[in-house]
């Protein structure tokens, strides 16, 4: 199953993922640079996650030393497509957004699905 993405706020996200993946002369973006993505001041989960005594800045330096382990690319690149754990992660996060009685995947249940 494909989801397709509607919702701005993730879409934000993503573009935000792409973006990290090429300044990291990556030819991929995947679940690290969604981690790092979400963690951007735009999406409030910054918040959440201290809320629950959980570190951002520890999660972000995690999601970090992920994404220097990704092949580089000789050059960076305009065109960055998503590695093959995209779509699962998209699959998991509408699960997770029909369980929760959500009309749209939020970054809390992108969040959840990493």
């Amino acid at each position: 199953m494909s989801v397709l993405i509607t919702n701005e706020t993730i879409k934000e996200v993503f573009h935000i993922a792409q973006s990290l993946a090429r300044e990291n002369h990556n030819s991929h973006y995947g679940a690290s640079h969604l981690l790092q993505a979400l963690l951007h001041n735009d999406f409030g989960l910054k918040d959440f996650l201290v809320n629950l005594d959980k570190d951002p800045g520890y999660i972000h330096e995690w999601a970090e030393v992920r994404i220097e382990e990704i092949p580089k690319t000789a050059h960076r690149s305009d065109d960055v497509s998503k590695d093959d754990k995209i779509n699962l992660i998209l699959d998991e996060a509408d699960d997770i957004r029909l369980k929760l009685g959500l009309d749209e995947i939020t970054p809390l249940c992108l969040l959840a699905a990493i």
